[in-house]
């Protein structure tokens, strides 16, 4: 019984918190004396889960399929009953940045200019706000890297995408660790945490002239941490670690450090890949027109309901293509849904931005998509909010197992949401798990160096001096 107990307390974290391992998860419950709502309370906290709702329609949902998941690993014989004796207790308890970059672009520009700048060295470091920096990057790589071959595209890479993400928190914390040499990486995210990878706010020494008495909470984060927000402590700690340093390095070579963590040089290959980088340009363009096929489906059911106000499409900035499944389709003809893998997935979950046609002058709106392939005739879209990293999040188990940060919508099913339980602990395949996420899928943040996806923009030329058996080519990713 107490393994049983252990078991379900474990499952309620790992299904409420995207990417925590049940070593961590059983981590928490013991410092919170085995209390699932205490132990929460410490992850949002450890997490800088400023805005998580306990009330919200989002929280509510995650909280039942978690309530859900505990009873089936628990092997409780009747998990609905348990769920519902747990809300009647419990009543009342219930990735954004890019999408704002991508939106303040012009769509003409973005589709044939500064797609391949954004995604190359649009970091969000940098003396502005982390948006500003987005923009004032991308644009100042387009001009000291122009590109030698024009690509116009209606979809940016999902993995490219994440990777200047990835890379920009390395530079980010490679950026205060160097400035003040007595902090560490942990100690430097924590501090990101609570200026919302701000520069200008996380290191008050930016510009050479502190001021000891500024906050580096705006004044509605100060009044809620005055009134008792969990992290008060945390906020005022990290705070006063940096605060009470002084420098170590100078900001320009604070950036160099920067720098250097978030760019990954050219480098030369072998004769060998060079089938393998066209085949990866095949398989780009290859998705490129199936999603935006898709996309344009649901943007056309959508409009029948306008009238007047159609929406057209911005750029499309997230897919996973690996939704409902994997199911073998051995011995069977590869269809269209996704012509490399053996495995037939019946649904794409995809991002774009979407303007107002009737609205010309408001900024662009992000959009969710969920349609379906191979016989699924499913395909609708609908509106959606950017997740903010320190409120609560909405949890697809697809889109989390392929280490895709798409946002979906608060409230409303779709594939994914629904199935922590019957995915997480009764499916003999053992493939969605939190652990399994972390240790065999290669997650975003570590996706620094050279990506599938780079061969669109890569001109690759053979060299003359080198041999049939032994020829290199030079990869021009600048």
């Amino acid at each position: 019984m107490n393994q049983r107990s252990l078991d379900g307390l474990t499952a309620f974290l790992t299904c409420l918190f995207p990417y925590l391992p049940d070593a961590e998860a059983m981590a928490y419950l013991d410092a919170a004396g085995l209390d699932p709502l205490a132990a929460a309370l410490l992850v949002t906290r450890r997490r800088g889960m400023r805005r998580f709702g306990f009330g919200s329609g989002t929280t509510v949902a995650a909280v039942e399929a978690a309530l859900t998941c505990a009873a089936v690993a628990a092997n409780h014989p009747d998990p609905p009953r348990l769920v519902l004796a747990w809300k009647r207790l419990s009543h009342g308890f219930a990735r954004h940045v890019l999408s704002m970059a991508l939106g303040r672009l012009p769509m003409t520009e973005l589709s044939c200019r500064y797609h391949r700048s954004l995604l190359m060295g649009g970091y969000c470091y940098g003396p502005l706000d982390p948006v500003s920096n987005i923009i004032v990057n991308t644009v100042w790589y387009d001009q000291n890297f122009p590109s030698s071959k024009q690509v116009t595209l209606q979809m940016i890479s999902t993995s490219c995408l994440w990777r200047v993400v990835a890379r920009s928190l390395y530079g980010l914390v490679s950026f205060l660790c160097t400035r003040y040499s007595s902090i560490t990486p942990d100690q430097a995210l924590q501090r990101l945490l609570v200026t919302a990878a701000n520069l200008k706010e996380a290191d008050p020494n930016l510009f050479d002239m502190p001021d000891r008495n500024s906050n580096l909470m705006s004044e509605s984060d100060s009044e809620q941490i005055g009134q008792g927000s969990p992290d008060t402590d945390a906020c005022e700690m990290q705070h006063g670690a940096v605060e009470a340093s002084n420098p170590s390095a100078s900001v320009p070579e604070a950036y160099a450090a920067a720098a250097t963590a978030a760019f990954h040089s050219p480098v030369k290959v072998k004769k060998s890949l060079y089938s393998y980088k066209s085949q990866c340009s095949y398989r780009f363009w290859g998705q490129h027109e199936r999603v935006s096929s898709m996309v344009k489906a649901a943007l056309d059911k959508l409009n029948e309901t306008q009238e007047d106000r159609p929406f057209r499409l911005h750029i499309i900035c997230g897919v996973n293509e690996f939704v409902s499944g994997p199911e073998s389709c051995f011995g069977e003809k590869p269809g269209d849904y996704n012509p490399w893998t053996p495995d037939k997935y019946y649904h794409t979950h995809i991002n774009f931005l979407a303007v107002s046609e009737g609205h010309p002058d408001d900024p662009p709106r992000l959009f969710f998509a969920e349609c379906g392939k191979d016989g699924a005739d499913t395909c609708w879209c609908i509106p959606v909010t950017p997740q903010k990293p320190d409120a609560e999040q909405v949890r697809c188990i697809y889109c989390e197992h392929e280490g895709n940060r798409i946002v979906h919508p608060a409230m409303g099913s779709f594939h994914g949401r629904d199935e922590f339980d019957k995915l997480f602990y009764l499916s003999d395949m053992e493939t969605y798990t939190n652990d399994k996420v972390i240790t065999d899928k290669m997650v975003s943040v570590d996706q620094v160096h050279t990506l599938e996806d780079d061969a669109i923009y890569q001109n690759c030329c053979v060299d003359d001096d080198d041999s049939d058996s032994d020829a290199h080519y030079w990869i021009d990713i600048c």
